[in-house]
């Protein structure tokens, strides 16, 4: 099991708790090959629903571990929906992770703005996007940047704050 997060990823949650839609978050929100790691490994969602999971603890893990440890309610249903990983699917689900952290760094003056980035994004990508998939990354985005990122420019602003009154 993975004891620390890939240098990849930067935010560790799935688009369904991003959207509050923690039941139905398979734990798993990429999959992959990590670094120099030959085994299929499910990058872990570390939203604090999960926290009552076996493998609560880790960050990344073998898929094949996952699926017999996890026992999330989300985890369930993603496991008769996906009963393999293969390349190709890996393959979709980091290029669906990327679009998340290109689209949510942006700054989008309407909602149809931002769903035509992140068609964009799709067709950027060669990615096929599923029935309602671009409206529900549009949601994700939505979500994490009223949750997460006003603290993280509040941050920022405060150190840049600093910094001018130290050199003034």
């Amino acid at each position: 099991m993975g004891n620390s997060t890939p240098s990849e990823l930067r935010w560790a949650g799935s688009v369904e708790c991003a959207e509050g839609r923690h039941g139905a978050c398979a734990h798993y929100f990429r999959a992959g090959n990590l670094g120099n790691n030959e085994i299929p490994q499910a990058i872990l969602c570390q939203c604090n629903c999960h926290e009552r999971c076996p493998v609560a603890s880790t960050k990344w893990m073998p898929i094949e571990s996952w699926r017999e440890t996890c026992d999330c309610p989300g985890a369930t249903k993603a496991k008769v929906e996906r009963p393999v990983f293969d390349a190709a699917s890996m393959e979709r689900d980091r290029l669906v992770g990327e679009i998340f952290n290109v689209t949510r760094l942006r700054s989008f003056a309407s909602r149809d703005d931002l769903l035509a980035d992140v068609s964009r994004a799709y067709e950027e990508r060669g990615v096929e996007s599923e029935l309602g998939e671009v409206e529900a990354m549009a949601d994700a985005v939505e979500a994490w940047n009223s949750h997460y990122r006003p603290r993280r420019w509040i941050s920022e602003a405060a150190k840049r704050l600093g910094r001018r009154r130290r050199t003034t």
